[in-house]
């Protein structure tokens, strides 16, 4: 803390130094406010063509600033003085956008790319509300149950910690699995059901410390600085998307500043980060983008400062880059990636003797690292004002090591499990985009993905004092999709998108073809129904289908894609200029889930993927499994504006699935209801916007995780936690309650901008409970509880 008060200190005190020695203008008086620089580029949302002469002007009565784009769809705002800017894009023959309450900074350009869809020509006037709405997914494509996000609001929500899937987890029909991970439920559906996609392609799970069969972790990999505005989807989603059944994360990275060079420093709980941007060639508008995150509490041990008894000191590091080359005839070159390297020890037999008798234990010594990324080459490219082609190459990989040995209670160990994996990925895709009129536009392509797989993981008998090989495989597979999606625009009031999705997978010859379609109609002005229809489909983890048994037969190969229809029902309402409101309901049936076949239980699959989990080593694997979700949901969004926000999100929901045995069951993910409330409050503390206040709160509310009862007798037997298993799910811990608050301040200088916010975690310090299980050193049944009161300082500055 002292450090960072250091920092503060001095870049209040030597801030205009700092900045002097880039600044040829006169410093402004005490009566004048900062100015900054707003740029971008507008296109067609349809045809990813530049638009030109599109007005670009800030809306604000007392300011006279605008701009029209060139022939490239660039624009350029000079002299925009600091604080929330509300920037309004038009042109005739394309329907109005708007970008509400943007945060201008003295220590930072501010750069907006933004898509405008053609109005569809009418003989009588029509009165079209919502297309201006703030939002709105950035892919046109979608019908329901899609919002768009931007990082500074993945950076503003109390308890988001600047994690885009923490932030998500505010949003309706979305749950969380625990709190100290970001794997996400949506509508009941298991984390690995989502879909992470970057810069177009798929992309492994994005998280430090991500076990082979999660979808998340304690740390997110995506750095919030070097996003764009993204979309997340939560379901009957457009043709595009394929190998998922919950949900969709499509992010995209932001370009560099190609006017100029600019730094930010940011210490939190991500990390200590360092970022770069700025031109390479000011005359064609290429520009680099890199950022580097090392572990905070690393650091910190490194230098002497200690953090009580805890039990391993993450370590992790992370790299994000993007570089743009805009050329004139060739079309945009864009190298991108992002990665990283993380890695603990948990020595639980090397503790001392109050940490023994103190500590809750999982009587286990654990050494995991981890290494993932993707990169890529993206080429774009505008055959015509109508057509436009993207391709992109990208290379993926999954490296992890894991060490489990068992702690008994004279503290010798004994090797439990072991495992060495890495999947590599080479993706191919091609994007078409094709806009016959503004009425009706497709867009088309497909994926060729090629998996080089290594999988090795064993586990040590104690009888046979020998190692069981559980998954081994070393050779490669193919993963092949082609979609094609339309969208007509019957009239300015009535939508309807479709497509058609296929996916062919080579090591057991599964097909699947997948229809889409969804239909929007505004029967009244600031009201509008949807109904959207999906087919998704989605592999098993790759590594379940090499499972040996003790013949060395791989008896999951023929395992099938799990299948998910979803049906989605909403109703959206403007209520004001600030305010909207939207009620979905929806039911979505599963099958072909993965169950049991060599003896009749309660397992499946559906409800694996949240923890610390690894591929199961179950043997006879058959796709017979079903399950379904049904639910309701509301949000109520106040949109930022005049210094305050307000979203209230609320979720019904029960899901179900059925095992072997052919008996239903609430599912591990079936928690009846999430309710969220969010509230923040900006307050500028002069009238040229130079200090500005902020507080942001929320409060969360859930039913308790399902969990099935414990054999007692078993358990005592086994010297492990044994569940009864025809009692799967029957139970469940109490009420879930959170409420997190987030403080700071903001201030500008000259070309430099600095931000101090002070994050509480469950600042009421309530004790929600986790789980329960048996415990072989006091042979009984303890609790485990989530995160209780926990506090996190970020501070950042960019000049």
């Amino acid at each position: 803390m002292r450090l960072v008060l250091l920092l503060i200190a001095v870049s209040v005190l030597f801030g205009g130094k700092l900045s002097a020695q880039n600044e040829t203008t006169p410093p402004p008086t005490a009566s004048k406010a900062y100015t900054q620089r707003i740029s971008g580029i507008i296109t067609d949302g349809q045809a990813q063509s530049p638009i030109p002469d599109v007005m670009v002007i800030i809306v604000d009565s007392t300011l006279k600033i605008g701009a029209r784009t060139d022939e490239n769809g660039r624009y350029v705002l000079e002299g925009v003085p600091v604080g929330r800017r509300t920037i309004r894009f038009s042109i005739i023959g394309y329907e109005e956008r708007y970008l509400n309450n943007v945060l201008i900074t003295s220590g930072k350009e501010a750069i907006y790319n933004v898509e405008m869809v053609e109005k569809v020509t009418t003989t009588k006037a029509v009165e079209i509300v919502g297309q201006a709405e703030k939002g709105k997914a950035n892919n046109d494509m979608t019908t329901v149950s899609a919002k768009a996000f931007s990082a500074d609001e993945a950076g503003r929500f109390a308890g988001s910690l600047n994690d885009p899937a923490r932030m998500a987890m505010n949003f309706a029909g979305v749950a969380s699995a625990g709190d100290s991970r970001n794997d996400i439920i949506i509508r009941g559906n298991s984390p690995t059901g989502l879909l992470w996609r970057m810069e177009g392609v798929d992309i492994p799970n994005p998280n430090h410390f991500a076990s082979s069969g999660s979808n998340g972790g304690p740390i997110s990999i995506l750095n919030n600085n070097v996003l764009g505005s993204s979309d997340f989807l939560t379901g009957a989603f457009p043709a595009e998307y394929s190998n998922g059944t919950s949900g969709v994360f499509d992010l995209k990275m932001r370009t560099g500043n190609a006017n100029r060079r600019e730094t930010m420093f940011q210490m939190g709980f991500n990390g200590i980060e360092l970022m770069t941007e700025g031109p390479i060639s000011k005359k064609n508008y290429s520009s680099y983008l890199a950022s580097y995150r090392y572990s905070t509490l690393a650091v910190f041990d490194a230098i002497g400062i200690k953090f009580g008894d805890l039990i391993g000191i993450p370590k992790f590091q992370d790299l994000s880059f993007k570089v743009n080359f805009p050329t004139t005839k060739a079309g945009t070159f864009t190298i991108w990636g992002m990665g990283g390297q993380s890695e603990i020890e948990i020595i639980e037999s090397k503790l001392t003797e109050k940490q023994w008798e103190d500590e809750i234990l999982a009587y286990e010594d654990v050494k995991v690292s981890h290494f993932r990324g993707v990169t890529g080459l993206t080429h774009a490219l505008v055959l015509n004002p109508k057509s436009s082609l993207k391709t992109t190459v990208a290379y993926a990989f999954e490296n992890r090591k894991l060490s489990v040995d068992t702690v008994f209670q004279n503290r010798q160990t004994a090797p439990e499990f072991f495992d060495d994996t890495r999947n590599r990925k080479l993706t191919l895709n091609i994007t078409y985009y094709h806009k016959f009129n503004s009425r009706h536009s497709i867009k088309a392509g497909g994926f060729a993905d090629h998996h080089i797989l290594n999988f090795k993981d064993s586990t040590f008998l104690f009888r046979e004092q020998r190692y069981l090989t559980l998954h081994e495989f070393e050779g490669s597979t193919q993963l092949y999709r082609l979609y094609a999606q339309w969208q007509f625009r019957i009239t300015p009031k009535l939508t309807l998108n479709s497509g058609l999705n296929g996916m062919y997978l080579a090591v057991n010859k599964d097909f699947a073809a997948e229809p889409r379609a969804g239909i929007r109609w505004q029967f009244i002005p600031k009201h509008a129904v949807s109904l959207a229809y999906g087919m998704h489909n989605q592999t098993q983890n790759l590594a379940l289908y090499f499972y040996k048994n003790r013949q060395n037969e791989f008896t999951n190969k023929d395992l099938k894609f799990t299948r998910s229809q979803h049906v989605v029902l909403g109703y959206d309402w403007a209520l004001a200029t600030q305010w909207r409101a939207k009620i979905e309901t929806y039911y979505q049936h599963l099958d072909q889930i993965p169950i049991e076949s060599l003896v009749r239980n309660s397992y499946s699959m559906f409800n694996f993927g949240a923890g610390f989990e690894n591929v199961p080593d179950i043997n006879g694997l058959v796709s017979k499994g079903t399950a379904r979700n049904i639910g309701a949901e509301i949000t109520l969004e106040r949109y930022l504006n005049k210094g305050f926000y307000f979203l209230l999100t609320g979720s019904l929901f029960d899901s179900r699935y059925k095992g072997s045995n052919e008996k239903e069951y609430h599912s591990v993910w079936s928690l009846g209801y999430v309710a969220n409330v969010l509230a923040g409050a900006e307050m500028n503390l002069d009238k040229n916007k130079k200090w500005m206040l902020f507080a942001d709160l929320k409060v969360t509310v859930a039913g308790g995780n399902r969990f099935t009862p414990i054999n007692m007798e078993a358990s005592q037997r086994a010297g492990e936690t044994i569940r009864m298993d025809s009692l799967a799910f029957t139970e469940q811990l109490p009420a879930y309650f959170r409420a997190d608050i987030k403080l700071g301040v903001r201030w500008n200088s000259k070309r430099l901008w600095q931000e101090f916010a002070f994050n509480i975690q469950n600042f009421t310090n309530y004790q929600n409970v986790f789980t329960r299980q048996y415990d072989l050193r006091t042979n009984s049944i303890i609790t485990r509880y989530q995160l209780g009161f926990f506090p996190v300082f970020q501070y950042k500055i960019t000049f």
